[in-house]
């Protein structure tokens, strides 16, 4: 009969059991972590938005921002071979004006940042919102859509906070009732408006219906409206029955 060695046997599995934790700890350790970076196009190569010799550090994704800056001077009408992500798009000082077309540009949560832009850009390809986002463009710069489509998912928000111009051609941005939609706005602060799309330009909407007290029982529900009093104290809206597209409050209070 053989005899086995217990205190051995125990001994062996617990230096295997350490070479596997060792073993897995080794791999997680040499696997990186994806974390969102800024990559800026140098257009090295070609025009191809895909191709990874444009980029500094390789094609940005659906978690990177792509940056067009003072090193960006070559190949800047840029083409989308295949549908594309990003989180966002910043353009600071690029050698020109830049172009996006070709297949369908989808923008995240980093929207379009031209706060600092010395140049404009221009999109032709689909432009597919993937969250809520602001187009910030500084005064005297022009953001521009023309000849794609426009979309967006229900519930996602679009803020034109900028002093510049936002023009559109786009299929898919257009009025209804007299704005682009409730999800839409431009301005800040008490400033702020809905966007109406006037002769191709994206402005604020001004021709909603003006109510001190908001005193009409039944509105059409194509209506715009604005509800604006100096009252310091909140206002009570009961009893009847109102109805509007959208209604604008500028008061200090509401119930």
């Amino acid at each position: 009969m053989r005899r086995f060695n217990v205190l051995a046997l125990v001994r062996v599995q617990r230096r295997s059991l350490w070479r596997l934790a060792l073993a897995a700890l080794t791999v997680a350790v040499s696997v990186p972590a994806a974390h969102a970076e800024t990559r800026t196009w140098t257009g090295a190569v070609s025009q191809v938005f895909g191709t990874v010799g444009n980029w500094n550090t390789g094609v940005p994704d659906a978690a990177d921002t792509a940056l067009w800056d003072g090193s960006s001077t070559a190949n800047l009408s840029i083409s989308l071979a295949t549908a594309q992500a990003v989180k966002g798009l910043q353009l600071t000082s690029p050698g020109g004006a830049v172009s996006l077309g070709g297949s369908t540009l989808t923008l995240g949560a980093g929207g379009i940042d031209m706060t600092a832009a010395t140049q404009g850009l221009t999109i032709t390809s689909n432009l597919t919102l993937g969250g809520g986002q602001a187009w910030n463009v500084a005064s005297g710069q022009t953001l521009a859509l023309a000849t794609g489509t426009f979309t967006r998912p229900a519930g996602t928000a679009l803020s034109l906070p900028g002093a510049g111009t936002v023009t559109s051609s786009m299929a898919g941005l257009a009025n209804t009732n007299g704005i682009v939609g409730p999800w839409a706005s431009i301005g800040t602060g008490v400033d702020t408006r809905y966007v109406t799309l006037a002769s191709g330009t994206l402005v604020p909407y001004t021709g909603a219906t003006i109510s001190a007290t908001w005193d009409f029982n039944t509105v059409s529900s194509t209506t715009n409206t604005n509800v604006e009093t100096n009252s310091t104290a909140p206002i009570t809206y009961g009893g009847s029955t109102r109805s509007a597209n959208t209604v604008r409050y500028t008061g200090s209070g509401v119930t």
